[in-house]
């Protein structure tokens, strides 16, 4: 080992190592977990109960999951105060024009994470939470990001199989990928209730701030005409901002 090399502290680098694993499969079980980070079954077993007490990792029945815990970690670590208070302002400037709730979110892995959020004043609304990851497959944030990529990469990014959500959620990846040339020409996406039934959102892209920004509503509140309506008032706000 060279002088300026430190030592590292195995359980930790398999603790990361099994933490980027759950970026390729967000639902895995001890052996997949085991054999990503090549360590044995009770060793990996040992890092889980670990992670799971601080709150990171959760259990999905017999597999385990990463919780939202570390999405919020990751959110306040990729969003400085500064950068924090322009998406804030940004949004209650969006919530005053569209009267709908507002998110920024930027891709984490395989994922969408919604980093900030601001709520409609109505009683009905989306009810969301900052640091909920989701499908980049079934949400407008998530399909608008991914139209920034080459088909190339976001072939390698999808998953084995696209989760059906709805009776309206994209599970082919031809379609998808067919979809996402449309949002790329035209500027925005939309999740016709792809993700939940009865709510529609619409995203725009905002490459400078290394993310999107959307504006979800209920169908009967978010018609076509409605809609085209806010994709414009978000490209308009977003227009000239330089976080």
């Amino acid at each position: 080992m060279a002088r300026d090399e430190k030592p590292l502290v195995n359980t930790v680098s398999h603790a990361v190592l099994m933490l980027e694993a759950f970026s390729a499969q967000p639902v895995q079980g001890l052996n997949e977990l085991s054999r990503a980070v090549g360590i044995p079954r009770a060793s990996a077993l040992r890092i889980l109960r670990t992670l799971m007490a601080h709150g990171i990792v959760g259990r999905a029945e017999t597999k385990y999951r990463l919780t939202r815990r570390l999405m919020e970690l990751g959110a306040s670590a990729g969003s400085p105060q500064a950068m924090q208070t322009a998406v804030a302002e940004v949004l209650q400037a969006l919530v005053a024009k569209t009267g709908e709730t507002c998110h920024f979110a930027q891709l984490a892995g395989a994922q969408v994470v919604y980093v900030a959020k601001q709520d409609s004043p109505h009683p009905i609304r989306m009810n969301s939470h900052v640091g909920w990851h989701g499908p980049v497959h079934a949400t407008a944030v998530g399909k608008v990001l991914l139209a920034l990529k080459p088909a190339a990469e976001v072939r390698a990014l999808l998953p084995g199989k696209l989760e059906r959500f709805t009776t309206r959620t994209i599970v082919s990846k031809p379609k998808l990928l067919d979809e996402l040339s449309r949002i790329a020409s035209q500027g925005h996406a939309v999740d016709d209730e792809e993700l939940i039934d009865g709510l529609r959102c619409v995203a725009v892209a905002v490459p400078q701030a290394g993310g999107a920004i959307s504006v979800a509503a209920p169908a009967s509140r978010m018609d076509d005409k409605r809609l085209i309506a806010v994709v414009r008032q978000i490209q308009a706000t977003v227009k000239d901002w330089r976080p």
